[in-house]
């Protein structure tokens, strides 16, 4: 049952934690996250061990990402903070889990074969309490985050690590692994509506973290804390067992144009000389892996102009403006006549004319309220009044209600 180590090292990232390998097929790549807040890696299947990518993002600490049909990354981070990215490129704030905040994290992920979202919610401040032996722990959740940008709680408490997921082959059944609980969770799985029912606990599995299935229907599971890779039946049943040459494994998947190269996530522990920990693992096998769902694409950030994007924007452009303000900051006095502000705003626009316009508008017009010294708060009013494709006439609307004035035209 168990094999001798096969394994080679793929990526020598030298990370405290790598984890949620992913690979994608548009550049054909492997993906996966760094310990770093921020921090994704990526690197070609036929690369040196040390030739590979480094990407740092300003979207705090990463639980996960999936992958939208054109190659962008749908991202799980801090703060229940859901984002898009490309590479190249800035990333995009899509969406936020209301009541969220900085010790809000996201765990581990997976998109269901209609291009929702499973996603674990770690206990919260799961890092400061995992080193107090008198926190006291508040147990994490599971969500479905679906295409029209809406979060659904699937279990309101669960473990304190929420882990890896997987699919059955007929998807009738959904995977799910706790953690602290050492326990892969089955669940009837309803793929029209996303829902999940019948909890029984398929798996004992130590320290289980991350999983992925195979052609065959059978779960890979890498555990942690010294444990080796395991593969499981369907019925749960262990066929077989593999240890590499570190003892942090963290995650699994597979990979490749023929999805036979298996690639295994680790992380460094106290115990473990190997220099390499850290570092991602793969082996060729017979056994192929089948393709991982894409996540849905998001188009409603484009065509609607949510009100978490507007978020986004808005802190984009306060910061630049405040930038050309001489960086007096808010809501300080910026020494300027709101006229003066809204000929500097206007300029901003102006040179920014490919972004969609109504988002920019409605933060430059935040920026004047505050800057103006308008008794409106401006971005508590965002977060209580913005509707779709109606930002600058509710704006128009509140400034004549409380000041009264003139108001432009409605267009």
């Amino acid at each position: 049952m168990k094999k001798e180590n096969p394994f080679s090292l793929f990526a020598g990232s030298d990370c405290e934690l790598t984890e949620n390998p992913l690979w994608n097929d548009t550049d054909r790549m492997l993906y996966w996250k760094g310990w770093t807040p921020g921090t994704i890696y990526r690197k070609a299947i036929e690369s040196p061990a040390a030739s590979f990518e480094r990407f740092l993002l300003p979207v705090g600490q990463i639980g996960g990402f999936a992958f939208m049909p054109d190659g962008a990354l749908l991202i799980f981070a801090q703060h229940g903070r859901v984002w898009s990215w490309t590479p190249g490129k800035s990333p995009v704030k899509l969406a936020e889990l209301p009541g969220a905040d900085d010790k809000t994290f996201f765990n581990d992920l997976i998109a269901d074969p209609e291009g929702r979202i499973f996603v674990g919610m770690l206990a919260r401040d799961f890092f400061n309490n995992l080193g107090n032996p008198h926190a006291e722990w508040t147990g994490g959740s599971l969500w479905r985050f679906d295409p029209d940008l809406s979060f659904h709680c699937l279990e309101p408490s669960i473990g304190n690590t929420p882990n890896g997921m997987g699919f059955s082959l007929d998807r009738n059944y959904f995977y799910f692994a706790v953690t602290d609980e050492n326990t892969v969770y089955r669940y009837h799985y309803d793929p029209a509506t996303g829902r999940i029912s019948n909890r029984t606990a398929l798996i004992h599995s130590p320290v289980c973290d991350g999983m992925t299935v195979d052609s065959e229907g059978c779960l890979w599971i890498a555990q942690a804390g010294g444990h080796p890779l395991a593969r499981y039946s369907p019925e749960g049943v262990l066929l077989a067992e593999e240890r590499l040459s570190v003892k942090g494994l963290t995650s699994v998947t597979f990979g490749g144009d023929d999805l036979k190269t298996i690639f295994v996530t680790t992380a460094k522990s106290p115990n473990d000389p190997n220099a390499s920990a850290g570092g991602v693992f793969l082996k060729r096998q017979e056994i192929r892996g089948v393709p991982e769902f894409p996540a849905a694409k998001i188009t409603i950030l484009r065509s609607n102009r949510t009100m978490n994007s507007l978020w986004n924007t808005y802190d984009n452009v306060r910061d630049r403006l405040d930038e050309q303000c001489n960086g007096r900051g808010f809501p300080a006095d910026t020494g300027m006549t709101p006229a003066e502000l809204e000929t500097r705003a206007m300029e901003y626009l102006d040179a920014h004319k490919e972004e969609p316009r109504i988002r920019i508008r409605a933060a430059v017009f935040s920026f004047l309220f505050r800057n103006a010294r308008i008794r409106v708060d401006a971005f508590d009013w965002f977060a209580d009044h913005i509707d779709t494709g109606e930002v600058m006439w509710k704006i128009q609307q509140k400034w004549r209600d409380e000041f009264g004035g003139t108001i432009p035209a409605r267009r």
